[in-house]
């Protein structure tokens, strides 16, 4: 809003709401990390039977190349590191027979098995359950959250600088937008999302990128754009 010169001290702080796309994909990878840290510590026969055992069998030789070498996990996309989240229990399963029983460990495996369903409420669009039910999900969901929470207090959030102002959205802010947003439209947190505005602009790009001449400069080009984003939008016509 900035960026067009709106101030924004006219917009009220209570209307904002969160990308939940990129808050889950930010705290997963804040686990990872963690996770990744953990089976460092220990010995490298343990390491690589995590590596065979675990990783193998749903990440591919990419992935495993910039898990092994400490990689920043910014280069995973969304759906490689949901491959994490949805083969969350086989990882716990793991560190609980082969890492121990130490406190931070045992700690770390009962967050990440939070992981599933506190994701999965978030993710949620639309309400298909009847309105108990669903109130039941936000009051197990807030419990969830705050277990998750006291869980990484001794895992990945020992220090007050570990706290991302993702996790701290997610600990103090999700639980009271789920409950505001379902009063006053029957939804899910699922709808406060970024993904369908960068299709949109991803659409955009390869429209100018595929479909334009080489003269940019002239008025004919932008409507000749528009004239076939039109086209993308109203009539599901490919931009690629």
């Amino acid at each position: 809003m900035t960026h067009f010169g709106v101030l924004p001290e006219q917009f009220p702080i209570d209307t904002i709401r969160f990308d939940t796309f990129h808050l889950t994909c930010a705290i997963l990878r804040k686990v990872m990390n963690e996770v990744r840290d953990q089976v460092n510590s220990m010995s490298q026969d343990l390491k690589s039977d995590f590596t065979d055992d675990v990783l193998r069998r749903f990440f591919r030789n990419f992935h495993l190349y910039c898990w092994n070498c400490n990689f920043s996990f910014n280069r995973l996309q969304g759906n490689e590191l949901f491959k994490f989240l949805e083969n969350i229990e086989l990882v716990a399963s793991f560190m609980e027979q082969r890492m121990g029983a130490s406190n931070r460990v045992t700690n770390l495996i009962a967050a990440i098995r939070l992981m599933p369903s506190i994701f999965k409420f978030i993710n949620t669009s639309y309400i298909t359950v009847t309105d108990d039910v669903y109130l039941e999900s936000l009051t197990q969901f807030k419990t969830d959250v705050r277990d998750f929470i006291q869980k990484g207090r001794s895992t990945f959030l020992i220090d007050d600088v570990d706290e991302t102002f993702y996790l701290h959205a997610l600990c103090y802010y999700l639980p009271v937008h789920a409950e505001l947003t379902f009063k006053r439209h029957r939804l899910g947190l699922g709808i406060f999302t970024m993904q369908g505005f960068e299709r949109r602009n991803k659409e955009s790009k390869n429209c100018i990128r595929r479909f334009s001449t080489a003269n940019r400069k002239s008025l004919q080009f932008l409507v000749n754009n528009i004239r076939r984003l039109m086209q993308v939008y109203l009539f599901n016509v490919n931009a690629y």
